[in-house]
């Protein structure tokens, strides 16, 4: 099961890549986000729309060089822009429709995914809100890297 999952996100990944659906979605927000944290808010529901249909080192590899300059311009840290993309990406592994840990979730503990999504789906809030945490309270997120130094 988790090798079809994965098998279909790289058949949509290499459909995406082809028909150049990722420059189009980053020009899309380019045009409707002029501030950066419209921006974000945007940049989010991307990731978390396609980190559900597919795999998320896929999505990476082909959103994020697109992405990461048009963040930068608008006053983005590069470092906050990163912690809240993987932090996304994550949670869309675990979120249904196609949450690659979600079926590897299933896979191991021999249950139907009805089962497991239910009982998850509090713990997905909380992930939610902590998204929201990290993307709109840039403090937060980047406390640790101040402290090691990261930061110029």
């Amino acid at each position: 099961m988790v090798f079809l999952v994965l098998a279909m996100g790289t058949v949509l990944t290499f459909a995406m890549t082809i028909a150049q659906i990722p420059q189009a979605l980053a020009a899309s927000l380019v045009e409707v986000a002029h501030n950066k944290y419209l921006f974000l808010l945007l940049v989010q529901i991307l990731f978390f729309l396609i980190g559900m249909f597919m795999d998320s080192l896929p999505a990476l590899i082909i959103l994020i060089p697109i992405l990461t300059p048009i963040a930068v311009t608008l006053g983005v840290e590069p470092i906050h822009f990163g912690i809240l993309v993987e932090a996304n990406v994550a949670l869309a592994m675990a979120h249904p429709p196609a949450g690659v840990c979600l079926f590897a979730a299933c896979a191991v503990s021999k249950l139907p995914l009805e089962r497991v999504v239910r009982p998850i789906l509090p713990f997905i809030g909380v992930l939610i809100v902590t998204l929201l945490m990290i993307t709109y309270c840039e403090d937060f997120a980047m406390f640790l890297p101040r402290v090691l130094g990261l930061l110029d």
